[in-house]
């Protein structure tokens, strides 16, 4: 059995993937406009992930709504339109 993933590494794994996908498919970019990209990825991760972790510090116990849950139906993004969630 899978042991449950903290939500901000998953923004983590997920921005990194952005960023490998992103770099993977323009090969005419220079060396420091990489460099720069990847430090603006970086500060967007931290502010995300302390953002998440706040959250969670406010909401420790929260639990999503999959009945009203749905997926985003174009084919420009990828993830979830609405994931209603009770917290308490």
């Amino acid at each position: 059995m899978n042991s449950p993933v903290h939500p901000s590494e998953a923004l983590s794994g997920f921005l990194r993937h952005m960023v490998t996908m992103a770099m993977r498919t323009d090969k005419r970019r220079s060396a420091r406009t990489e460099q720069l990209s990847m430090s603006v990825i970086r500060a967007a991760a931290k502010e995300g992930r302390i953002a998440l972790e706040e959250v969670l510090k406010r909401f420790p116990e929260w639990e999503v709504d999959l009945d009203n849950a749905y997926l985003s139906s174009t084919s420009t993004v990828r993830g979830w339109e609405a994931m209603p969630a009770f917290v308490s």
